[in-house]
């Protein structure tokens, strides 16, 4: 097997890796009554919306009856809005809380503005849609998480005094110019507008499978594959930036404040992984 061989290999088990995290789906439609399916397949925009003050998002011709939007709801609220607001079913929602990770999945039919109507009302709730996965038989999946998890700034210095962020190289002058500056970017998820770093205790495997698979699916035309690895010195930053663990990795945290380039330093280069095009 020559050298070329062993790159293809290495480019196609990234994508795979990365389509398999995209297409999780957790529901089980064996576990779900045929009749069930049907009698929920409904259009969102033709169903009666029921006004009752114990729903966050019942409705007045004045407004809604709850004005305070944009908090992050506790999952057990949110699925009992909706499925007020919308009629759904327990079945129909899926909630993972444990350690720092908060997750609600909902299956929604695929009809009209359903998706929408579903993600705008989560929107309100604090919830941002993650990833959407279309089943074969007229379903759609979503995924949500928090806009914000709990602040987790002063166990994370506790276990460090320094984060790194792994970024392409042409992003460097700016970088040093301006800082990190949230993006909603993200190469693998839907996430809202944020700065992602490294623990130090990320190992080496752990490293090299990121950092590949974020120039892997990197599809800027300046992307050659040359990225940087900054660090970030965490005990020096200003108070009101603060940090949460990210869910999904394990190693990873993130801020959805910017981080002054006064506080970054460059720490190593490295080559990664790239697709090829043309």
């Amino acid at each position: 097997m020559n050298k070329e061989n062993i790159k293809q290999i290495i480019r196609e088990t990234i994508f795979e890796i990365f389509n398999n995290i995209k297409s999780k789906f957790v529901f089980d439609f064996n576990d779900i009554p045929q009749d069930e399916l049907e009698k929920q397949y409904v259009d969102y925009e033709k169903t009666y919306q029921y006004i009752t003050y114990n729903n966050r998002l019942s409705k007045t011709d004045k407004g809604y009856v709850f004005e305070s939007f944009n908090e992050i709801l506790p999952p057990d609220i949110v699925v009992k809005s909706i499925i007020k607001a919308h009629q759904l079913k327990e079945w129909q929602f899926k909630r993972i809380e444990y350690c720092n990770k908060i997750e609600i999945y909902i299956l929604i039919p695929d009809i009209g503005n359903n998706v929408k109507i579903i993600n705008s009302d989560m929107d309100k709730m604090g919830y941002f849609v993650g990833q959407e996965y279309k089943t074969p038989n007229g379903w759609v999946q979503v995924h949500y998480e928090p806009k914000v998890q709990k602040d987790e700034t002063e166990n994370i210095k506790k276990e460090t005094s320094v984060l790194y962020h792994l970024t392409p190289y042409y992003n460097l002058e700016n970088i040093k110019r301006f800082g990190l500056i949230p993006k909603n970017a993200n190469l693998m998820f839907n996430y809202p507008e944020r700065v992602y770093c490294m623990m130090d205790k990320v190992s080496n495997d752990e490293f090299a499978e990121l950092g590949n698979g974020l120039s892997y699916q990197n599809t800027d035309s300046r992307n050659d594959g040359h990225y940087v690895l900054l660090m970030i010195m965490l005990d020096k930053l200003p108070k009101d930036i603060k940090f949460y663990y990210d869910p999904n990795m394990e190693y990873a945290v993130y801020t959805n404040k910017p981080i002054p380039s006064e506080y970054i330093k460059i720490v190593n280069h490295f080559r990664f992984e790239t697709q090829k095009f043309g």
